[in-house]
C-alpha cells in the first residue's frame, strides 16, 4: 500500500503535499533488519554535548526526513521537539535529515529551532538509498542499528520511544487523519500498479486516482492536458490527488498549483506559445448539416456517449484529429455517437449532425505549463 501525506487544517493556509525524488524505488527498509549504509555530509546543528557520529554510536535513532518546504513536515517541528524535551535522559538521538542547500536551510532553523540533530545528505542519497519518497517518514533505529519501525512523525511519542530503548516491538500511535469535517484537505502520492482509476471534480473538491502528473497539472492550472509539457523523468508515472477546500474551487486549485513544484521538486513556467489548434463551436444560425461523407469502412472504429461530459467528447476529438482542441461550445452532457473514429472528416460530420458542433482550425496564442526537475548542484 502506497504511503500518503495527510494535511487536515482548520483555516486556509498553505498546504503542501510530499513526494520526494523524482526517481522513486521500492522500499528498501525491513524492520528487525539493518537499512542500507547511510550517513550525514554536512552536520549544521547538534545539542550540547552530542558529537557526530562516534557519540550516538550504541542508542537508538529517530530519522526524519523532511525538507524546508514541505508544510507536514514544518507543522511537526513543535512536536518533535516537545518530544525530545519530555523523553528526558532516555538515550535517544533524534536526526533530521534535508537534502537542500545548506544556506536554505540554516535560514530556516534561525526561523524554526530543531533540538535534535539537523544534517544534510547531498543529492537526496539518504531517501534514495532508503526506497523513501514520501516526506515526513520518521525511521526508528534501536541501538544495534536494525530499523524498528518506519512512521509519520505524529505518530512518535513517549511510549514509542520507550519501547524502542526497550529493544520491544514498537507500535506506532494512531496516525493523525483527516476529518471528514475538515474545511482544507489535500494528498498527493504516487499510485501502485493495481490502483483504481478515477476522475471527480466538482466545486471544491477533486480526486484524481491513477492518473499521470499532466492530469493534476492540467487541474491545477486550468489547461487541457495537451498543453502540459512534463519533464521525461516523470512520463508514465501515475498519481493520486485528492483535495478539499470547502465551496472554494479556484482556492483549492491555488494550494494545488503551490504543493506540487515543491514536493516534486520540479520547476514550473507558465508562458504564451502560438499553437495550430481545432476549436469548437455551436453552429450559427441557419447552419445545415451536410450528407453523411461515406459509409463507415469495415475497420471503423465507433464509439456512442449516452450521455457524458462534453469534456470527455473533446478528449475523444482531440485524438481522432490529433490536433489539440478547444472547446468554445459551453455544451455540459451530451449524447453523441462517433461512426469512424479513424476519419477526420466523418469525425467532425458527427459531431455538427449530432450536437450542431463546428470545427475551425486556427492558430492561437495558448497557455503552455512545462514542469522540469530541478537540477542539484553541488554544495
Amino acid at each position: 500500500m502506497a504511503r500518503t501525506t495527510t494535511i487536515s487544517l482548520l483555516a486556509g493556509a498553505l498546504v503542501c503535499a510530499a513526494l520526494g525524488a523524482w526517481a522513486r524505488g521500492a522500499s528498501a527498509l525491513r524492520v528487525g533488519e539493518p537499512p542500507p549504509a547511510w550517513r550525514v555530509d554536512t552536520v549544521l546543528h547538534a545539542p550540547k554535548g552530542v558529537t557526530w557520529p562516534s557519540g550516538v554510536q550504541g542508542r537508538a535513532t529517530v530519522v526524519e526526513l523532511w525538507a524546508t518546504w514541505c508544510v507536514p513536515c514544518v507543522d511537526a517541528i513543535p512536536h518533535v521537539n516537545a518530544l525530545q524535551e519530555t523523553a528526558g535522559d532516555l538515550p535517544v538521538t533524534f536526526v533530521s535529515v534535508s537534502d537542500e542547500p545548506e544556506a536554505t536551510v540554516k535560514e530556516f532553523l534561525a526561523q524554526h529551532p530543531m533540538r535534535g540533530v539537523v544534517g544534510l545528505s547531498k543529492d537526496n542519497a539518504l531517501a534514495l538509498a532508503w526506497g523513501v519518497d514520501t516526506i515526513p517518514t520518521t525511521v526508528l533505529l534501536d541501538a544495534q542499528g536494525r530499523v524498528a519501525a518506519v512512521m509519520e512523525p505524529f505518530q512518535l511519542d513517549l511510549s514509542v520511544l520507550r519501547q524502542l530503548v526497550a529493544g520491544e516491538a514498537v507500535v506506532p500511535s494512531a496516525p493523525v487523519e483527516a476529518q471528514d469535517d475538515a474545511l482544507v484537505r489535500l494528498l498527493v502520492w504516487r499510485a501502485a500498479p493495481d490502483d483504481d482509476e478515477e476522475v471527480d471534480v466538482s466545486p471544491g473538491r477533486v480526486e484524481l486516482r491513477s492518473q499521470p502528473l499532466e492530469a493534476l497539472v492540467a487541474y491545477a492550472w486550468k489547461v487541457p492536458a495537451w498543453a502540459v509539457e512534463v519533464d521525461p523523468a516523470q512520463r508514465g508515472t501515475l498519481f493520486h490527488l485528492s483535495g478539499r477546500l470547502t465551496g472554494d474551487d479556484e482556492g483549492l486549485r491555488a494550494l494545488v498549483r503551490q504543493a506540487l513544484p515543491g514536493a516534486l521538486g520540479a520547476r514550473v513556467t507558465v508562458r504564451q506559445e502560438k499553437r495550430g489548434v481545432v476549436v469548437l463551436r455551436k453552429r450559427p444560425p441557419g447552419g445545415v448539416p451536410g450528407g453523411v461523407p461515406g459509409a463507415p469502412g469495415p475497420q471503423a472504429r465507433s464509439l456512442s456517449f449516452r450521455p457524458a461530459p462534453m469534456a470527455a467528447v473533446v478528449e475523444t476529438v482531440q485524438e481522432a484529429l490529433k490536433t489539440p482542441v478547444v472547446d468554445e461550445t459551453g455544451l455540459g452532457l451530451v449524447e453523441i455517437t462517433f461512426h469512424d473514429l479513424q476519419r477526420a472528416q466523418r469525425v467532425e460530420h458527427d459531431l455538427l449532425a449530432y450536437l450542431g458542433v463546428v470545427t475551425q482550425r486556427v492558430t492561437r496564442k495558448v497557455t503552455v505549463v512545462k514542469v522540469t526537475a530541478v537540477k542539484k548542484t553541488a554544495r
